[in-house]
């Protein structure tokens, strides 16, 4: 079995480009191969990064160029084929594997008849040649200037509402902020804030920090996206082991990644995923100047960690009042996932697309950011329930030209949220295999108790 990207399509600035097509390059703007997508994190402590584009188009004279600012959308189908016959066993949906804004371009004049044509009696068609760049949301949202009146002491969906009100006609971030609040309902507080050319991006992020969630472009805007990996246990059809999943369409649903497919058997062992202590600063009220806040922080830490491999710091800044206490679970569990250095496939990791079995593939691609999946076949000192949480995506109109690399994250490096006993309530009992207290490793001692 195999994978292949088709049916491409390219719109800049709503101009429907002609995607990879020989034919079309002397009478319209047209998009050419390799078309790369950068896309995601490297690891989910990071803070975010805009995807990236890079494209070369040509433009006959007469037509329109693009220009900066123009919105970007790549959107493509892929297949899973027969290597053997060739036969097509499944064609998916378009999928938006790009969506942003135009920020960079080189171009030059090209002759975009041939020779040949040219000697057939066709007359020369010139225009110009534009190697393009552009960024995602994220992009636009770091350069969004916030301009309001000073923010009070407010709930943070409140304040995340604002904000969506404050840059609609640039970012889409939901109906009513709705793409960007938390599960929680991100009902803590946050403190008051002047609100003066304060970036948009920055806002954002100060607000969310609580939320178990990682922030990624989508579309038609940004999100947030559900890291934990409970409550779902699920059992393999087949009579294997359970493993521990969740998905927001299908709890009971099997995405299986072929381990084969992935990487050359090689594995990484690196320090510096190592995390042994793990703080937030927050604002407290300063009581010697009323209304005002002073900075201070609270730290987890693993001093046998420490001791190992000497200090590593994860560091979040928010604007929570009372991130002690809504942010000490989330904190302890970085420092329960990474505090010894694991075994972890290499980053990135190369996807042979000539050989990827099955239909779920989008489950590595930058339309399905941070999506888990299950490992089949995983060597035994590697995790076998990820997460993919960025990668590149090289389309091309020749398919054995396409590429594909995408981070793998352990699911357990994901800070995930903590599990409640009412949420293991409603596990099919029946159908699981033995559940080990291992299993549960994200319920807090107060649930137990």
């Amino acid at each position: 079995m195999g994978v292949r990207f088709v049916e491409t399509t390219v719109t800049i600035g709503g101009t429907s480009y002609e995607t990879f097509n020989p034919d079309a390059r002397t009478t319209a703007a047209c998009a050419w191969s390799p078309a790369s997508i950068r896309w995601g994190y490297t690891d989910s402590l990071e803070q975010p990064s805009p995807s990236t584009l890079d494209l070369p188009v040509t433009v006959p004279d007469g037509l329109p160029w693009p220009v900066y600012g123009d919105r970007v959308i790549v959107e493509s189908r892929y297949q899973s084929y027969s290597n053997e016959t060739g036969a097509v066993t499944f064609t998916s949906e378009p999928l938006v594997l790009f969506s942003g804004e135009v920020d960079g371009a080189n171009r030059r004049r090209v002759q975009l008849t041939t020779d040949v044509e040219e000697r057939n009696g066709s007359p020369r068609v010139e225009g110009w040649g534009i190697a393009l760049t552009a960024s995602g949301d994220f992009a636009r949202l770091a350069r969004a200037r916030l301009a309001d009146e000073p923010w009070p002491e407010q709930a943070a969906a409140t304040r995340l509402r604002r904000i969506a009100e404050l840059v609609a006609g640039r970012v889409d971030l939901g109906p009513d902020g709705s793409s960007i609040i938390g599960e929680t309902g991100s009902n803590y507080v946050l403190r008051a804030r002047d609100v003066d050319a304060f970036p948009a991006l920055e806002a954002i992020m100060l607000a969310v920090a609580p939320e178990p969630n990682l922030l990624v472009e989508g579309h038609p805007g940004p999100r947030l996206a559900a890291l934990y990996v409970l409550p779902q246990l699920v059992r393999d059809s087949a009579g294997g082991p359970a493993w521990i999943e969740r998905f927001e369409d299908d709890p009971t649903a099997t995405f299986w990644i072929d381990a084969g497919a992935l990487g050359d058997g090689s594995r990484d062992l690196n320090v510096a995923s190592v995390v042994n202590l793990a703080s937030v600063r927050y604002p407290v009220p300063d009581p010697d100047r009323p209304g005002d806040y002073r900075d201070a922080t609270f730290s987890v830490g693993d001093t046998a960690s420490a001791d190992l491999y000497g200090q590593s710091e994860w560091r979040l800044d928010t604007d929570a009042l009372d991130a002690p206490d809504i942010m000490a679970s989330r904190l302890r569990r970085a420092i329960a996932a990474r505090a010894v250095e694991q075994w972890s496939l290499p980053t990135p990791t190369t996807v042979h697309l000539d050989r990827f079995a099955g239909p779920y593939i989008y489950r590595l691609l930058p339309s399905h950011p941070a999506s888990p999946v299950l490992l089949v076949d995983a060597p035994s000192d590697v995790d076998p329930f990820q997460r993919s949480i960025g990668g590149t995506v090289t389309l091309h109109g020749d398919p054995r030209q396409q590429r594909l690399e995408v981070v793998l994250e352990p699911a357990r490096n994901a800070v995930t949220k903590v599990v409640t006993l009412a949420d293991l309530q409603d596990f099919p009992i029946d159908t699981l295999t033995a559940v080990t207290f291992r299993d549960l490793n994200t319920v807090s001692d107060a649930q137990v108790n």
